[in-house]
């Protein structure tokens, strides 16, 4: 909310506001991009399939990474392109740049600050190594709005 620009804050409240009480996802969740996406949520159908690729510290966030094994690279950039024409759309409806990258990840948990989470994820990115091959796989996936990072709005 604190980059959304000020003419706008009104119209994204009453969006998010409504939420509870809205049938689907593109009135929960779309804010006038429901094309994009239902083209992000048709992207996610079927499966899709993730290799561990190490422990790195994401601002204060300690992250397991994760990148598509090669059966799904395809699926992944897919995924990716609908993001970001999704984004885009929001970006311009709201007035704030929402273009950050897709980047996989499982959260494992917040450090005091950003230093602490750089350090302990170098201390354990040495050990992450002998963990052997590692993966995650979903077979369909919803999409979820977000007012902070716990407060989460899923679609029907």
């Amino acid at each position: 909310m604190k980059r959304i620009a000020p003419a706008d804050k009104p119209e994204l409240e009453r969006v998010l506001a409504a939420s509870a009480e809205a049938r689907s996802p593109s009135e929960r969740l779309a804010g006038g991009c429901a094309d994009e996406l239902r083209r992000l949520i048709e992207a996610c159908s079927g499966g899709i399939c993730f290799a561990f690729a190490g422990l790195s510290a994401r601002g204060s966030a300690l992250v397991a990474a994760l990148e598509p094994e090669p059966a799904s690279v395809e699926r992944h950039a897919r995924i990716v392109d609908r993001r970001r024409d999704l984004l885009r759309c929001l970006s311009e409806r709201w007035s704030v740049d929402l273009g950050s990258e897709w980047r996989p990840h499982v959260t494992l948990g917040y450090w005091r600050d950003r230093k602490t989470a750089t350090v302990g994820a170098e201390r354990l990115g040495a050990s992450d190594r002998d963990a052997g091959p590692q993966r995650l796989c979903f077979e369909r996936a919803r999409v979820y709005g977000f007012r902070d990072m716990t407060t989460f709005l899923p679609s029907p």
